[in-house]
């Protein structure tokens, strides 16, 4: 990979430089899986220019990206929670516990600076 950005968690994948560099990488990534009999899934991959909020595994890494991603996991929380009342408590922790992508939530939480904007976090855990 000649790609500057290169980082794979698992079977995720994020290559990142000038537009001919990351091209010739994904056609590398193409005919090396179909060599072991792989193949992308297309409909997974997304191609992305360089830009304000740029997510990487549902994290925005630029500080200016926090807001909007802290906004979106606390509006689904805020959500899930305004239905769990309706629940006996054990299902209701249950679903809060295993459908609320807890790990997705951490993985953000690590990997975008979100300890910049206390006020988000403030927010999210009142939710």
């Amino acid at each position: 990979m000649r790609s500057r950005l290169n980082a794979r968690y698992l079977d995720d994948c994020a290559i990142g430089d000038i537009v001919d560099v990351v091209v010739e990488d994904f056609f590398r990534v193409v005919d090396l899986g179909r060599q072991f009999g792989l193949e992308l899934n297309l409909s997974k991959c997304e191609a992305l220019f360089l830009q304000e909020e740029l997510p990487l595994l549902g994290a925005r890494l630029p500080p200016e990206g926090i807001p909007s991603t802290m906004d979106a996991k606390t509006a689904t929380l805020r959500l899930l929670a305004s239905r769990l009342g309706i629940l006996p408590a054990h299902q209701g922790f249950f679903i809060l516990r295993n459908c609320f992508a807890a790990p997705k939530v951490t993985y953000i939480l690590q990997c975008a600076p979100v300890w910049s904007r206390p006020d988000k976090l403030r927010e999210f855990d009142e939710v």
